[in-house]
């Protein structure tokens, strides 16, 4: 009996690892959400890295997540890198940068591989249209396949949706701000280019 249970142990990994050859090489998610903000001060937010803290979904996961920052912060080159105790450690770089259209970066997890992480802008009607979207290769492993389909994409997602609409909340919130009289915030995004942190 011991022995029969046995084979089929082994017939299901075999089936497992198999069915894993055929499960997607990549991770691909793709968020979108369209917020009622100048365009210029949704790039602003995202392209300059320090920005970051006033949006990004990743302190909810992680509240003891750090972030340390390049100097300069914008641009291609800025980088950014964390250290948390459940998402360990890793490293942002901005690899190109078409202002107000497109921002990529490339995500370094060090042993769990490297990634590519973009938005891209699309004024609209009712403001700008986001994208925000991530690639990575998950080689040929069918484990490390199995584990970004069926929990790495969910995750991220997740936390891609979160953070757009954290975005959302602050954009629009310094938009309307910018708009009215008694804004005093010194730490207010400008609506123009050329200013850094």
């Amino acid at each position: 009996m011991l022995k029969k249970l046995g084979l089929v142990g082994v017939a299901l990994g075999v089936i497992v690892t198999a069915s894993g050859w055929f499960l997607p090489s990549k991770t691909v998610v793709v968020r979108s959400i369209t917020i009622q903000a100048p365009v210029q001060t949704v790039v602003y937010l995202v392209g300059h890295l320090p920005e970051h803290e006033k949006w990004s979904p990743w302190k909810a996961f992680d509240p003891t997540v750090k972030n340390t920052y390049s100097n300069p912060s914008h641009g291609v080159g800025a980088s950014m890198t964390w250290r948390g105790e459940k998402i360990k450690t890793g490293s942002m770089t901005i690899t190109d940068m078409r202002e107000p259209q497109l921002i990529v970066a490339e995500l370094d997890f060090g042993a769990n591989g490297k990634a590519q992480s973009a938005w891209t802008f699309q004024p609209s009607d009712n403001g700008v249209n986001v994208t925000w979207s991530y690639e990575a290769d998950n080689g040929n492993n069918p484990l490390k396949r199995y584990v970004a389909l069926f929990f790495i994409k969910r995750k991220i997602a997740d936390a891609f949706d979160l953070g757009l609409t954290n975005l959302k909340h602050v954009s629009e919130q310094v938009a309307e701000s910018q708009q009215s009289e008694t804004y005093h915030i010194p730490d207010m995004i400008p609506t123009h280019f050329g200013v850094s942190n």
